[in-house]
């Protein structure tokens, strides 16, 4: 069985990229692809927007229910963070949290969100990157430090690192220590020898395909 782990689709152009998610998911025989609805250039969404990246998502899934599993797109900042994450799980069945650039990972508002993920038991998947000084896109995007951070204060989180950390041989080492870590490798294997740097030192357990 082939799951690709990170996905999305975006509402700014919704029927498209679900079509070419359809298409992808034939021409590759991948059994299942769990997504979340986002904005590239929202980064922070209100809650409204919220409400719009998750129904999409939603509604994709009633519609391919066969082969689309959702995640559930929370923006820790909301004061309805936490409501949107119980919903996602117990109304719409997600297979988990998705959180992308809204502040750094390790941030205390973020942890009511992270509980509530370890009361359901489900994984949290989070964005991560690693740029050059003074070129973040997303000033507020987290590196892999501020998911050491998270992984240590919260050891029994099921934490999803995404994009192997934007730089695997920054990252690997960072998160090596917290066992409640795996590394996604989503949109991140851009140089030789990242995904068999990245198993040497996690092990193929903690490597999860995106």
């Amino acid at each position: 069985m082939i799951i690709d782990m990170h996905g999305h689709i975006f509402c700014s152009n919704l029927e498209q990229d679900k079509r070419e998610v359809l298409e992808t998911i034939e021409r590759y025989g991948i059994d299942w692809v769990y997504l979340s609805a986002i904005e590239l250039e929202n980064q922070v969404p209100n809650e409204a927007e919220i409400e719009e990246l998750n129904s999409a998502q939603y509604q994709f899934e009633r519609e391919h229910p066969d082969c689309i599993r959702s995640y559930c797109r929370v923006n820790f900042l909301n004061k309805n963070a936490v409501d949107v994450a119980r919903r996602g799980i117990y109304d719409h069945n997600a297979v988990g949290l998705k959180l992308l650039s809204e502040a750094p990972m390790d941030d205390r508002r973020v942890d009511p969100v992270i509980e509530t993920a370890i009361e359901a038991n489900i994984p949290v998947l989070i964005h991560a990157s690693h740029k050059a000084p003074g070129s973040p896109r997303y000033p507020q995007e987290s590196n892999s430090l501020h998911i050491a951070n998270l992984a240590k204060r919260y050891p029994e989180a099921k934490i999803i690192m995404a994009h192997t950390g934007g730089n695997a041989y920054l990252a690997v080492k960072r998160v090596k220590p917290y066992k409640n870590v795996a590394i996604d490798i989503s949109g991140s294997l851009t140089r030789a020898g990242t995904l068999e740097y990245t198993v040497h030192h996690l092990g193929a357990q903690r490597v999860v395909f995106g």
